[in-house]
């Protein structure tokens, strides 16, 4: 069985198509068949106005990047000279060039935050230019206080997850399923 890849939004969008494109191909070259759709995982603000989506943006999303740089280590310029970790490597001298703040924007940024109607957009058109079969969108981030997430919830589960479910991606993810039952241990 092949999954499919998932795809996390942590590069600039073009860089994400191009490297699937080429992995489609090497898959197709290697495989003899397609490739299955891409996850794409991304993290979504959901707000009724765009002053509390700019809120989200601002504050949670921020620092959510932040989090990640310090979990990951994306500032760990060592990574550079671990082979298959160049990226990180690179990530770690921009964000030794530009700053952590400039580096949380343009994380935060690849991300989606808006009213039910952009965030609904963005994602589609994330799906759309990914070719993605599916979407894992956590909604809860950066220290978000109970209250806000639940509003977050409510409001994509109300406003925006009705309107994904009303677009077929077509095809699968590389996910089969045995028709026998599972069994219980």
């Amino acid at each position: 069985m092949c999954v499919g890849l998932m795809v996390i939004a942590q590069k600039p969008w073009d860089t994400a198509e191009a490297e699937l494109e080429a992995y489609r191909k090497r898959y197709l070259e290697i495989q003899g068949t397609e490739a299955p759709k891409p996850v794409l995982v991304v993290v979504a603000g959901v707000a009724k106005d765009r002053a509390g989506a700019d809120e989200l943006r601002n504050t949670y999303m921020q620092r959510w990047a932040r989090s990640t740089v310090e979990h990951y280590e994306f500032d760990n310029r060592g990574f550079a000279d671990i082979e298959g970790y160049e990226y990180y490597g690179a990530l770690a001298n921009n964000i030794a060039k530009h700053g952590i703040d400039k580096f949380n924007g343009f994380l935060a940024d690849l991300q989606v935050w808006g009213t039910p109607e952009q965030v609904t957009e963005k994602l589609l058109g994330y799906v759309e230019r990914t070719d993605a079969g599916g979407l894992v969108v956590p909604l809860v981030f950066g220290g978000m206080p109970a209250e806000e997430a639940q509003d977050c919830y409510d409001l994509f589960a109300a406003e925006v997850l009705p309107e994904l479910k009303r677009h077929d991606v077509g095809g699968d993810i590389g996910v089969t399923y045995d028709s026998a039952p599972l069994a219980l241990a």
